[in-house]
């Protein structure tokens, strides 16, 4: 590897590392804001917010938590967001879909089904 391409990619990932980390940091710093900025709403303007419950406090939060996500990282970045949250959000589904009722449980290689629709989905994407 000549010099030319180890200033090349020193050059990206300085611009890149930092980009990520703080994508990362507005996300959870956006989630928490909204989160505090719902709840005092709520507590101050009882009757009006009624319907707002935690559920949909949460949906809201995660919303304008992923704005940082599509604002400031570049595709690539993005891409291996997916790969990080993709799993975990899809056995969130499929936990609370087991636990109400709607999935039947498979004792034997459920999980192993489960890793290869998931990964299935993943490469499809």
């Amino acid at each position: 590897m000549s010099t030319r391409n180890l200033l090349k990619v020193k050059k990206e990932l300085t611009k890149s590392i930092p980009r990520f980390g703080l994508a990362i940091g507005l996300m959870s710093g956006v989630f928490q804001l909204v989160m505090c900025l719902l709840h005092k709403l709520k507590r101050k303007h009882n009757k009006l917010l009624n319907w707002l419950k935690r559920p949909i406090a949460y949906l809201i939060a995660g919303l304008l938590s992923g704005l940082p996500m599509a604002l400031i990282m570049i595709p690539k970045e993005q891409n291996i967001m997916k790969l990080f949250f993709f799993p975990l959000a899809s056995r969130c589904v499929v936990d609370k879909l087991l636990e109400r009722g709607y999935l039947p449980t498979m004792q034997r290689h459920g999980d192993i089904l489960g890793y290869a629709i998931v990964a299935g989905v993943i490469g499809a994407v």
